[in-house]
């Protein structure tokens, strides 16, 4: 990822000998945000990229957000029809507010928990239905997560 605001661009690649050049998708988001967490993740055969874009500009209260992009929507191993899937407001941050927001999954791919340290939130999105599922607020300003479990498959 690179950029900010309305030109942040997420970069792809083929990893193979064709020789093919970069690629990019435009990722939108507020004038004062960054790309922020980049992960990847199969889930139930379909690939994700999820990307925070997120701000650090003290003094602008702004919607941080959760892009995730589908980055092989025909599933013929070529991420250059990548498209973003859904985009999810993860709250306010207020101003001065410090910390990073963090992103896991669980163990079978199954869903995201993104925290938000600015608000104190943890949102819990569904990859199956692209959709937040839950909303905790935990206080503080939870910058970390860790997944564990499914010890007899995954961990």
């Amino acid at each position: 990822t690179c950029g900010a605001g309305s030109d942040t661009r997420l970069w792809l690649s083929k990893a193979d000998d064709s020789g093919r050049d970069f690629f990019t998708l435009p990722i939108p988001g507020p004038d004062v945000t960054k790309p922020h967490s980049l992960q990847t993740k199969l889930s139930l055969g379909k690939r994700f990229a999820l990307v925070i874009q997120q701000t650090s500009t003290a003094g602008t209260p702004v919607q941080e957000q959760l892009v995730v992009v589908l980055l092989d929507p025909n599933k013929d191993g070529d991420f250059s029809d990548a498209k973003i899937q859904k985009t999810i407001d993860l709250g306010m941050r207020p101003p001065a507010a410090a910390g990073n927001c963090a992103l896991c999954f669980d163990a079978y791919g199954r869903y995201a928990v993104v925290s938000s340290p600015a608000s104190g939130l943890l949102t819990v999105l569904s990859l199956t239905k692209m959709s937040v599922v839950a909303r905790f607020n935990v206080g503080g300003a939870p910058g970390r997560i860790v997944s564990v479990g499914a010890a007899e498959h995954f961990h």
